[in-house]
């Protein structure tokens, strides 16, 4: 009898067998794993016909370009408008179109959320949109031109990679010029501005990681107000209606900005305390000076106005260390009134109803406090009246200027701000207009403004600060 065999058979012993086994399993694996690598393949192909899909789950990535930070720009392009006249006393005066071209700059702020962009953005352009129509059985004739266009506004756009889709709208001012010609006697032309509103629409496109290209589309309305022109000793003019269209190519340049590197905001750490977009409410005292141009020789006392004003604001900052850069735009309803007797020509007396302004600030920040001036262009409406002989008349005027400004704000919550602000806003040359409800056009005279405001105001800081960093491929 042998050890370790069966006494029927020469097979190997037990330990001979599974060493057997274990050689047959080796050969099988590369088999099996050819047949699930088949089932795969199989399993792709009918998912790719239409099979049931397994959602796997993946890191939603950023476009490959970010738009957040500020940017300075300028632009040029083309204009036309209409310019109706209202029928007065049965008084027809005809229409005309204006068209021209028109080239400014424009600077803002872009905020972006995954693809939406959130931004403001204020814009002046300088102008030269002419036209004309007949006067007085064609002996004469109507002219106006568009002298400059500014607006401010909100905009909200969506990013696809680098192109960016959006829209924008907001308050819009037209300065312009007026004159009639071909009169045997000649008239003086007139300038002043207009307020009132705009919409638009744009593209813009990333050349370079700061460069951007953009056509842009805007519709300004300027509602009805008054077509003046010099004549005699003040101004003399009529109501009318405005509306301009604007198509313009403009280039910005995107400074970099610590949303670029930087890790996620921290809402109570003063390092990045001032980051985000900010609406507010403010409330003060104002008073300011109307002077009155001479004209042929007549001089018009100056008088002085004071009151209160209630407003709100909104912004964006963007904190590096210890320098706030932002853009704000504010709004304020005001009741700035006064007036002066002249002893020739009778009372004359006004009103600051609203006042505007746009424009970029920059602060220094001391752990929760931040020192900063301000300033950019200005807007105004003003309601005049003039009294002479027991006769009033009244009418509103609006102006176009620029304002500086400076102030102190503390956060005194994680979101809350508090501050307390000057201004000193010029209005420049404008007019004071009075309507005479009897006569078939609107008078006055060419003056200048300026007001000075105090403001104390509140804000609430929104929990945006820099986006994450996000790797892309």
């Amino acid at each position: 009898m042998h050890v370790g065999r069966s006494s029927n058979d020469d097979r190997p012993t037990a330990p001979h067998r599974g060493w057997t086994a274990s050689k047959r399993r080796a050969c099988w694996a590369p088999l099996l794993a050819s047949v699930a690598l088949a089932v795969l393949a199989t399993g792709t192909r009918a998912a790719d016909l239409g099979g049931r899909r397994v959602a796997v789950p993946t890191e939603t990535l950023l476009p490959a370009f970010d738009w957040t930070g500020f940017y300075l720009g300028a632009h040029a392009g083309f204009g036309s408008g209409d310019h109706r006249f209202d029928r007065s006393l049965d008084v027809a005066l005809a229409s005309h179109r204006y068209r021209g071209a028109l080239f400014g700059g424009q600077f803002g702020w872009n905020y972006q959320i995954n693809r939406f962009v959130l931004g403001l953005e204020g814009t002046l352009a300088w102008a030269d949109l002419a036209g004309s129509s007949p006067y007085q059985d064609g002996a004469a004739r109507l002219g106006t031109r568009v002298t400059s266009i500014a607006t401010m506004g909100p905009r909200l756009g969506f990013a696809i990679d680098r192109a960016l889709i959006y829209g924008k709208g907001g308050l819009a001012f037209v300065g312009y010029r007026s004159l009639i010609s071909g009169l045997p006697d000649p008239v003086a032309p007139a300038s002043g501005a207009r307020a009132g509103w705009f919409l638009g629409a744009g593209l813009e496109y990333a050349l370079t990681p700061n460069w951007t290209a953009r056509i842009e589309y805007n519709y300004v309305n300027t509602g009805t107000g008054a077509w003046l022109v010099a004549a005699g000793p003040g101004l003399t003019g009529y109501r009318s209606r405005q509306d301009i269209q604007t198509v313009t190519f403009g280039l910005n340049y995107l400074f970099p900005t610590a949303t670029r590197v930087s890790a996620e905001r921290q809402p109570t750490s003063p390092a990045g305390l001032w980051t985000g977009f900010y609406a507010g409410l403010h409330a003060g005292y104002g008073t300011g000076d109307t002077t009155f141009s001479p004209s042929f020789g007549v001089v018009v006392s100056p008088h002085r106005s004071q009151g209160g004003l209630i407003g709100a604001q909104f912004g964006w900052n963007q904190q590096f260390d210890q320098v706030v850069v932002g853009i704000e735009g504010s709004l304020a309803f005001a009741n700035l009134a006064g007036s002066a007797t002249d002893p020739v020509m009778g009372v004359f007396g006004s009103k600051a109803a609203r006042i505007a302004t746009m424009g970029p600030r920059l602060g220094f920040a001391i752990d929760r406090a931040l020192l900063y001036g301000k300033g950019g262009f200005a807007a105004g409406s003003f309601d005049n009246r003039y009294e002479v002989a027991g006769l009033s008349r009244a009418s509103s005027a609006k102006s176009l200027g620029w304002f500086v400004g400076g102030g102190a704000e503390y956060a005194f919550a994680p979101n809350w701000s508090a501050k307390v602000e000057y201004n000193y806003i010029a209005m420049g040359t404008g007019f004071f207009t009075v309507s005479d409800p009897a006569q078939p056009h609107t008078g006055g005279f060419q003056s200048n403004r300026n007001v000075h405001t105090v403001t104390l105001g509140v804000n609430y800081l929104f929990n945006t600060g820099p986006s994450r960093v996000v790797a892309r491929n």
